[in-house]
């Protein structure tokens, strides 16, 4: 009798374990999580859709130093007065696409770009903290070489 009461004990301990486990919604897959990851940013017109918080972050950041600018350069404030990050109110924006799409046929038609290996141009090549490029005309430079002549001695 003992034996039967401890074995009813560890089946029905087993069974209300095996019950809770199973029904645990945090374990069964409703695809919700994918499709938050597809829809995660509105407006993505060059950059992937599954880029990571942490990954667009970095890239605004770059942006930021690059060019010397604060968000706002680029993005425009909504009705309430916060960043409205989808809207494509600024022409700046729509330039920022352009340079970037630039950017990427660059790197990949030009410096034999590997997805692996760093960018070979980015923003800052040009725009060197600054939202105007630099120009030749613009660095202190005293005498340009010429393409098809000999080196100086």
């Amino acid at each position: 009798m003992k034996i039967n009461k401890i074995l009813l004990f560890a089946l029905g301990t087993t069974a209300i374990i095996s019950c809770a486990s199973v029904a645990k919604p945090s374990t069964i897959d409703t695809g919700k999580e994918i499709a938050k990851v597809e829809s995660q940013w509105e407006n993505l017109k060059v950059l992937p859709q599954d880029i990571s918080e942490e990954e667009l972050k970095g890239l605004m950041r770059e942006f930021n130093t690059s060019l010397g600018v604060k968000c706002n350069h680029c993005h425009a404030p909504n009705a309430e007065g916060k960043m409205d990050f989808a809207s494509d109110a600024k022409k700046e924006k729509g330039f920022a696409r352009h340079m970037m799409t630039m950017t990427q046929e660059l790197n990949k038609n030009h410096f034999d770009y590997d997805e692996a290996d760093k960018k070979k141009v980015s923003c800052f090549t040009c725009h060197q903290g600054s939202v105007k490029p630099k120009k030749i005309t613009d660095l202190n430079v005293t005498e340009v070489p010429k393409l098809n002549s000999a080196p100086a001695k």
